[in-house]
This record gives structure tokens, C-alpha cells and sequence, in this order.
């Protein structure tokens, strides 16, 4: 019986031989499926992480994130110094909605609900449409305001 815990060499083989797709103008982008570039929007075209090269530093734009380069210089967009940054990670495996939950949704829905059925009975088109009037009391008229803010 034998036991791997760091994998077979079939494993290891297969992971070194899998495929990555890089951008042509932005080799910082690497995904494990063909598809577009989130930066220009360019197909993908293969080649192995090893192969592509990440640069030593990474400097980017205090005020404007997305634009990075590999050697110092100034922001394209509004000219400030560029400093050093960390290096970007392969971001694949990031979801958009990781850490949401639909109680979270839910909750705030029943509180919305909760919220806005006093602010339609004391509105003025429940008394437009349906001639209906709304009990009135001491600071009724500012009752949608209250719960709208």
C-alpha cells in the first residue's frame, strides 16, 4: 500500500504540463481557461506560467491603481511619480461574490419591505387613487421623509 501526500508524479506532471492562458499585452494576466483579457480586452493565447517572465518590481500610480509598469516613471493619466508596488497575483480563483450569502440579501430585503409599506400608506397616492387617508397624528405629514431618509 502506498501512500503520496505530496501527489503521484503523474499529478505533478499533469499540473507542470497544464496550460495558462496569458494576454500578448499583458503577461501579468494569467488564467488557467481561454478567454478575453480583462484589461483590453484581447483573446487569450497559451503559455505556461513558468514560461512567462514577472518582473522583478512592480511600480504603480498612487492615485490611479490599475496603471502598473516595471520601471519607474510618470502616471500616463495624471502625471504623478510612480512607487513601488506589490507584485500582482494570478486573480483567477477570486470570486466577484465570494463572502456574500442570500441570508445576508434577504435580511436587508425584509427590512427594506419592513420600511417602505409605512411610507406608501402615508404618501399621497394612496389618496390620489384609492381615496384612502391614513390615520393621521402629530408629525403624520413627515412620516415619508422620516422612513425614506
Amino acid at each position: 500500500m502506498s501512500h503520496c501526500y505530496g501527489g503521484s508524479a503523474e499529478n505533478k506532471r499533469d499540473n507542470a504540463s497544464k496550460k495558462n492562458y496569458t494576454c500578448p499585452m499583458h503577461p501579468e494576466i494569467v488564467r488557467d481557461r481561454e478567454g478575453m483579457c480583462p484589461e483590453c480586452g484581447m483573446q487569450l493565447v497559451p503559455g505556461n506560467k513558468q514560461n512567462i517572465e514577472e518582473p522583478e518590481n512592480i511600480y504603480t500610480c498612487p492615485m490611479h491603481p490599475e496603471i502598473v509598469r516595471d520601471r519607474e516613471g510618470m502616471c500616463p493619466e495624471c502625471g504623478m511619480q510612480l512607487v513601488p508596488g506589490k507584485k500582482k497575483r494570478d486573480q483567477s480563483d477570486l470570486d466577484k461574490h465570494s463572502g456574500h450569502s442570500k441570508n445576508i440579501f434577504k435580511n436587508k430585503f425584509i427590512v427594506s419591505l419592513i420600511l417602505s409599506i409605512p411610507i406608501v400608506f402615508y404618501s399621497d397616492i394612496l389618496e390620489k387613487l384609492f381615496n384612502y387617508t391614513a390615520p393621521a397624528f402629530p408629525g403624520s405629514a413627515f412620516m415619508p421623509f422620516v422612513l425614506a431618509s
